[in-house]
């Protein structure tokens, strides 16, 4: 019976816990979404759910799959637009200052993630340094064999 009763409140509590709208990390505040190229985007639901998706002038929905995952793509976007993007199910996510341009992505040697503080002239970079749109996502490192 006491194994019964722990098993229901797990169950419980992961249906509770899957029941909003989630985003990933990389889906936020600030992103740059890459022009002229479909755009996709992903997360998480209860199962079943409808959610839509609206940017600029475009509104796309999707319902999440019996594991709660959806997708849902915009067309290709307009570099150099702006604006806040709305993700709606049972609960609204509004993400501000979604820029559409040119998204890169940079790994490699130990140097990719040497600060400006330490470069060379560093004082008159920064100071000279004026790129309101150029946007960070950090992934943390991680050891892994």
């Amino acid at each position: 019976m006491r194994r019964t009763i722990c098993l229901s409140s797990l169950l419980l509590l992961t249906s509770v816990l899957h029941a909003d709208v989630r985003l990933p990390a990389v889906i936020s505040d600030h992103m740059v979404l890459q022009a002229g190229a479909p755009v996709r985007l992903w997360g998480t639901a209860a199962a079943g759910e409808a959610v839509s998706i609206r940017f600029l002038d475009q509104a796309v929905s999707a319902r999440a799959d019996e594991a709660g995952r959806w997708e849902a793509f915009f067309r290709p976007l307009q570099a150099g637009a702006a604006g806040d993007m709305t993700i709606a199910g049972k609960n609204t996510i509004t993400l501000k200052d979604v820029l559409v341009g040119e998204v890169w992505v940079a790994s490699g040697q130990s140097n990719m993630q040497w600060p400006v503080e330490r470069a060379a002239n560093a004082e008159q970079e920064i100071r000279q340094a004026n790129y309101p749109k150029i946007r960070f996502f950090n992934v943390p490192r991680v050891v892994a064999d």
